[in-house]
C-alpha cells in the first residue's frame, strides 16, 4: 500500500526501511560505536556495490535490485566468513544457517541443501573441542616370532552407527560386536605368533558406510534410526564413529609395532544421501577417519593411509590390493565378473590387483575373477529387511580377517561371526 501512495517500487522501499533503521537507532540515543548495539549490516552480495546495508529478512542479499544483475559476486563463503568474523560472540553455524534462511518450507530444504556442510563442519569442530583431546600413547610392543612373516587384513566396513533394524542398535554394536571384533583379532594374532610366525603388522581396512547417515533412503528418519541415547543424530554418529576408530587402531597398536589404517569413503557417508550435489569425494567416512588420526595422533606406530577417492590400492608383503565400497555398481556381487576386468584393462587401478576387496552388500562372499581373489566382506549387524526385499538374500553379521604371507596375499581367511542378540534399548 506505501508503495501504491508513494509511486515507488517495493524494493525501493525495503532499502529505505533498511537505512531508515540505522538513522532510527541513532535518533534513540544509541551509542553506534557500541558493537553490541549497532544494528547488523551485511556487505552487498555484487562485488562492485561497496554498499552495506541492514538486511530485513535473511534473505536479503543485495544492496538494491539493480545489484542483483551483476556477474562479479562475492560468494556465500566469503559473506558468512565475514558475518561470523563482524558480529561480536556470533556462532559460526548460526550465521551459515542465517545467511541460508529459514523463510518457509521450500526455503527450508534449499538451506539444507546449501548449508548442511558448513553447519556440520563447525558443529564437528565445536564438538571436538568438548570431546576431550587425544588419547594419550600406549608402549609399543616389540617384533615377536622368527619365522616366515605374516599380517593381518582386517576388514572393517557397513557398521552403519546410527542405525536401528530389529531390535539392534548402537548399544550392541558398543557392548558386543565391536568388542568381539578386537577379541578375534588377537586371537588370530596369538594363533599365528604361537605357530612360529612373525607378525608385526596389523592392517584396518575401513571399507565405509561406518555411520548410518540421514536421508540416506526413503523412510529412514521415521523407522530407521536409533533414538537411544541420541545417536539417530548425525553429529552423535560422528562423535562415535571417530571415537571408535580411533580406539580400534590404538588398540591393535598395543598389540604389534605397526598398525596401517586404510580407508575408502560409502554411500551412507555421503551428505543429503540421493540429494547429494557435492562431488562424490565429499563424504563423512573420510571426516571420521580424519578425526579419529588426530585423536590417536600420540600413538607413534599408527599410519593413516585413508583416501577420498572412491578406491585405494597398497601393497602387502609385496602383493598388490585394491579395496572400494562397493556401490559403484546394481545389484549382486557375479557382476564384478565383467566390471573388475574393464577397471583392470583400462589401467583404472594402475595395476593388476591380487586381492579385490568390496563391501557393500551386506552377505559375505568370495570368488575368482580372472586370477584376481575377490572378498566381498560383511555388515555388523547382519543387514536389513530393505535389503533382504529388494534382494532376496538374507545376510548373517559378519566381518572379515585376511592373514597374508609372502607366498599367498590370501594364505588364510577368517569370517568373524556374532551372536545375533536383542538388544533391550
Amino acid at each position: 500500500m506505501l508503495a501504491q501512495e508513494f509511486g515507488v517500487n517495493p524494493p525501493s522501499i525495503r532499502r529505505w526501511a533498511s537505512e531508515f533503521s540505522i538513522r532510527k537507532n541513532s535518533l534513540m540515543g544509541v551509542e553506534v560505536d557500541d558493537p553490541t548495539n549497532t544494528p547488523f549490516t551485511r556487505r552487498c552480495k555484487n562485488k562492485l556495490c561497496i554498499e552495506r546495508f541492514v538486511p530485513v529478512n535473511t534473505q536479503h542479499q543485495f544492496h538494491e535490485p539493480a545489484c542483483a544483475k551483476s556477474t562479479e559476486l562475492w560468494t556465500r563463503e566469503e559473506i558468512v566468513a565475514e558475518e561470523a568474523s563482524l558480529a561480536v560472540g556470533t556462532n559460526q553455524s548460526e550465521m551459515a544457517l542465517r545467511f541460508a534462511g529459514q523463510k518457509n518450507k521450500l526455503l527450508r530444504e534449499n538451506a539444507t541443501l546449501r548449508s548442511l556442510r558448513e553447519v556440520i563442519h563447525l558443529a564437528v569442530l565445536e564438538s571436538g573441542r568438548n570431546q576431550g583431546g587425544r588419547y594419550d600413547p600406549v608402549p609399543v610392543p616389540d617384533s615377536t616370532g622368527t619365522g616366515s612373516t605374516r599380517e593381518l587384513i582386517v576388514l572393517l566396513s557397513d557398521w552403519q552407527l546410527g542405525k536401528w533394524e530389529g531390535g539392534i542398535g548402537v548399544e550392541v554394536m558398543m557392548v558386543s560386536r565391536i568388542p568381539r571384533i578386537k577379541e578375534a583379532v588377537l586371537s588370530i594374532l596369538r594363533v599365528q605368533q604361537e605357530s612360529g610366525h612373525k607378525v608385526d603388522t596389523i592392517r584396518l581396512v575401513w571399507g565405509g558406510d561406518m555411520i548410518e547417515g540421514c536421508y540416506i533412503y526413503g523412510g529412514q528418519n521415521v523407522s530407521g534410526l536409533d533414538r537411544t541415547g541420541n545417536t539417530h543424530r548425525l553429529i552423535r554418529q560422528l562423535q562415535l564413529c571417530a571415537k571408535l576408530q580411533a580406539e580400534m587402531a590404538i588398540d591393535m597398536a598395543a598389540a604389534v609395532p605397526n598398525v596401517i589404517v586404510e580407508g575408502v569413503p560409502g554411500n551412507h557417508g555421503r551428505p543429503n544421501g540421493k540429494s547429494d550435489f557435492a562431488d562424490p569425494e565429499d563424504n563423512f567416512d573420510v571426516l571420521t577417519l580424519d578425526w579419529a588420526m588426530d585423536k590417536a595422533a600420540n600413538q607413534p606406530n599408527i599410519t593413516w593411509n585413508h583416501t577420498d577417492n572412491w578406491w585405494t590400492r597398497f601393497d602387502v608383503l609385496g602383493h598388490p590390493v585394491v579395496a572400494i565400497h562397493g556401490d559403484q555398481w546394481r545389484g549382486a556381487l557375479e557382476k564384478v565378473e565383467t566390471i573388475l576386468p574393464r577397471w583392470v584393462t583400462s589401467g583404472e587401478f594402475g595395476v593388476t590387483p591380487e586381492l579385490f576387496i568390496t563391501c557393500h552388500r551386506h552377505n559375505p562372499a568370495q570368488k575368482e575373477v580372472q586370477g584376481v581373489h575377490v572378498i566381498q566382506n560383511g555388515t555388523i549387524d547382519g543387514g536389513s529387511e530393505y535389503y533382504q526385499k529388494n534382494t532376496g538374500i538374507w545376510s548373517r553379521p559378519e566381518q572379515t580377517i585376511v592373514v597374508a604371507s609372502e607366498a599367498r596375499v590370501a594364505e588364510s581367511i577368517w569370517p568373524i561371526d556374532f551372536e545375533e542378540e536383542v538388544a533391550n534399548e
